[in-house]
Order: C-alpha cells, then sequence, then structure tokens
C-alpha cells in the first residue's frame, strides 16, 4: 500500500513538472525574434543570460527533474539541478555509484542539454 502511494505521489509530481515544461518551452523559442536591430544580440552578448537562455535553461532544469522522479532508484529530494546556458549541474548526495551514473544519464538525455557537469556525491554512510 505504502509503495502504491509512493508510485502515485511520483507519477503526480512528475505530470506537474511535465506540464510547466511544455507551458514554459511554448513561451519563446530561439530564433522567434527578430534580429533586425543591434539591441539584441547585444543583450546576449552582455554578462547575463538572454531571456529566451533563461526561459530553456528553466525549462531544461524542470524536465530533468521530472526525469529524475521517474527513475524509482534516485531520491530526488537529495540531487539539485541547476541549469546555466543548456549545461546542467547536478549536486547532492546519492547513495551508490551507478546512482550517479543514472542521474546523469537521465539529465543527459533531455532535449536542449547540452552537457552534465555531475557533482553528486556517494553517502558514505553505508
Amino acid at each position: 500500500m505504502q509503495r502504491t502511494f509512493n508510485l502515485r505521489a511520483r507519477a503526480g509530481a512528475a505530470c506537474a513538472v511535465l506540464a510547466s515544461v511544455l507551458g514554459l518551452a511554448g513561451c519563446d523559442q530561439p530564433g522567434e525574434r527578430a534580429s533586425s536591430s543591434g539591441a539584441g544580440s547585444a543583450a546576449q552578448s552582455g554578462a547575463g543570460a538572454s531571456p529566451t537562455q533563461s526561459v530553456n535553461d528553466t525549462a531544461i532544469t524542470a524536465a530533468v527533474k521530472a526525469g529524475l522522479l521517474t527513475e524509482p532508484s534516485l531520491k530526488v529530494l537529495q540531487i539539485s539541478v541547476d541549469t546555466d546556458k543548456g549545461v546542467v549541474r547536478l549536486s547532492g548526495t546519492v547513495d551508490t555509484a551507478l546512482s550517479v551514473q543514472k542521474a546523469a544519464q537521465v539529465a543527459g538525455g533531455v532535449k536542449g542539454v547540452k552537457a552534465v557537469d555531475n557533482r553528486l556525491v556517494v553517502n558514505s554512510k553505508g
């Protein structure tokens, strides 16, 4: 009974995250904005990310978190996900080296991910 509840809770959370991802992903796609004025390219070459990149990074982060939620061997509450310009950084602790690899595999499989910076560490408490 407890296992059924956990699976339903994970599935519900994954659906909610995926709905958010789909909503954000449709907001602004790369290349849709006209770049006839120099203002857009100047803003993109500045220190901060463009609004389009921020939306894409947010969508990637949400998609990675949703993917991690659907993987029963991972304790997603112990894994932090951050994305910057398509590079996903995973940090936190997991129980096994296999979990480190699995989390990187899940993150790398998300559309739009350019690279995965896997900073997960194996919890030494056996």
